[in-house]
């Protein structure tokens, strides 16, 4: 079973995945967004408060990486004419406001995460007691 190169992977993508057998498109999401920005803001960060929220961010991320990979799928399906016509919320209109809702949080993450970026910068002796982590 591959894995992904020699890069400290994320805690919450499991070490039995498969790496090889994800699509292209999710190979490369993760390689060029998930990885950089695990790096940056969980290994890379100060504090401990900054580790937890960027992982948060970082998860989040990878959920919507995730999902917007299927909901690309389903959007192919849809115009090849293979979408399942059902009565009411269709599973494309459910799928669509879970993922609203996940960058939604996303959102709210990565803002709390400038937050303390910009705490930091107003008031770096705060931080250099020795009581960041």
């Amino acid at each position: 079973m591959e894995t992904a190169p020699a890069k400290p992977r994320p805690y919450f993508v499991p070490d039995e995945l498969d790496w090889e057998a994800l699509p292209r498109a999710v190979q490369v999401a993760v390689d060029e967004l998930v990885q950089p920005a695990y790096v940056e803001l969980v290994l890379q960060a100060s504090t401990a408060l900054e580790r937890a929220a960027g992982a948060t961010f970082v998860h989040l991320l990878f959920l919507e990486l995730l999902e917007q990979f299927d909901l690309g799928r389903e959007v192919a399906r849809c115009i090849a004419g293979r979408a399942d016509d059902t009565e009411g919320v269709s599973p494309r209109e459910e799928e669509l406001r879970r993922h609203l809702r996940l960058v939604s949080q996303k959102e709210k993450a990565g803002k709390f995460l400038m937050r303390i970026h910009e705490f930091r910068l107003k008031h770096p002796h705060v931080f250099a007691t020795g009581l960041e982590s």
